[in-house]
């Protein structure tokens, strides 16, 4: 991951996107990881990050994709597609989309929401599917999210007495 880039032109930004979305994965990596290490990442950016994350990239490309995502402000397309990558084959991608929804989850008026998309993942047979190297399910994954998010939440509460 490139540390520090600062922001990059819109154009530069746009092609970078355009690069990740154009289907060569060698050229999608290296245009993920330049993104990656832009700090505020414009919302074309994020949607093509989000793409690439669920793509079939290597699972660390991926990591890093979701990582990048993570920096950003939490939306519904990006909380939705997090949720998703818990259910990816690879249990480093389960890991960094639990971690990023924990991230998300610092922002007090997502909070609730992560809070009980969580709640629903770790409860549903949606997510029963296990990965292909830990053999845990998905569920587990959503579990250990929620209980990060509660002990954060807990932090937050201590924190603000």
């Amino acid at each position: 991951m490139l540390g520090g880039v600062g922001a990059l032109p819109e154009a530069a930004v746009a092609r970078l996107s355009e690069i990740i979305a154009g289907g060569d994965p060698n050229a999608a990596m290296y245009a993920a990881r330049v993104l990656g290490g832009v700090g505020a990442l414009p919302e074309a950016a994020v949607v093509a990050m989000l793409e690439f994350a669920a793509g079939s990239a290597p699972y660390s490309s991926r990591c890093e994709a979701i990582d990048a995502i993570a920096s950003t402000s939490p939306t519904e397309q990006s909380l939705t597609s997090l949720l998703l990558r818990l259910t990816d084959e690879d249990n480093d991608v389960r890991k960094s989309a639990s971690r990023a929804l924990v991230t998300f989850a610092e922002n007090p008026s997502w909070n609730g929401r992560i809070r009980a998309a969580l709640v629903e993942a770790a409860q549903s047979p949606d997510y029963a599917a296990e990965d292909r190297y830990e053999r845990r399910p998905a569920q587990d994954y959503a579990y250990d999210a929620l209980w990060s998010v509660a002990d954060l939440r807990s932090s937050q509460a201590q924190a603000g007495e």
